[in-house]
């Protein structure tokens, strides 16, 4: 049913899709300060040696800095500074929003990161290409996406926090669309926006904003909780 939303949950798997760096090495973990207190933790995707992809969300609110760690499996080892083998962890230097990021409509939800020097690549901590291709209409796609958030805000799970990859149903326009122009009031927003359907758990949940949807190899689009925002003109 191209109109319903959100989409039905799927049964979850035993493993609980937890997953092993070496599976998505691209994929980091960001905890932002503002001067050495911890507000939150979002989702990045490395595309160079020194620069991450993330949401706009995640680094403004008097923002700070932003540790970025890679090749980690969980929160939980930062705060008890207790890195995973062959991890690292960098602080950036530098972060840009999107300059026309709106909160109210999630418009333009995107930014990139800058870390202070360059990470060491290795098979844990990897780059991801960019794709500069346009989304092709009307098709579903297989694609998947990893990130460190909680399962459910609503009870506690065994892998909450945990680097997960889930295997997504994806495509553009956007599923719920008609519903979401009412909701927003902005008929042209959604056309930046990806809908995925989990096949297997609850999908995208709260802490993985901003790691990349990566599709045929490439990242797509950043995920901004439920939906995934795309856009040439942001990439």
């Amino acid at each position: 049913d191209d109109l319903s939303l959100p989409f039905e949950p799927r049964a979850r798997q035993d493993a609980y899709n937890v997953s092993s760096p070496k599976e998505s090495p691209y994929s980091v973990l960001l905890l932002m300060f503002i001067d050495k207190t911890p507000q939150a933790s979002c989702t990045g995707t490395l595309l160079t040696d020194q620069w991450v992809l993330s949401a706009a969300h995640c680094v403004v609110d008097e923002i700070t800095v932003v540790a970025v760690y890679a090749g980690g499996n969980s929160i939980q080892e930062l705060i008890d500074k207790n890195p995973a083998k062959g991890s690292q962890t960098i602080k950036s230097s530098e972060f840009y929003p999107h300059p026309n990021y709106a909160e109210i409509g999630v418009r333009n939800d995107i930014s990139v990161i800058k870390t202070e020097k360059k990470f060491n690549l290795t098979d844990v901590v990897n780059t991801i290409k960019l794709s500069n291709m346009p989304w092709t209409y009307h098709s579903y796609f297989n694609c998947k996406f990893t990130g460190f958030g909680r399962v459910n805000i609503k009870e506690k799970a065994p892998d909450d926090n945990l680097r997960k990859t889930h295997l997504l149903l994806v495509k553009k326009p956007c599923l719920c669309s008609y519903r979401m122009k009412a909701n927003f009031m902005n008929s042209s927003l959604v056309k930046s926006w990806i809908c995925s359907k989990p096949k297997e758990d609850f999908g995208v949940c709260t802490g993985d904003s901003g790691g990349g949807l990566v599709c045929d190899g490439e990242v797509k689009a950043v995920a901004v909780v439920g939906l995934f925002g795309y856009d040439n003109t942001k990439t």
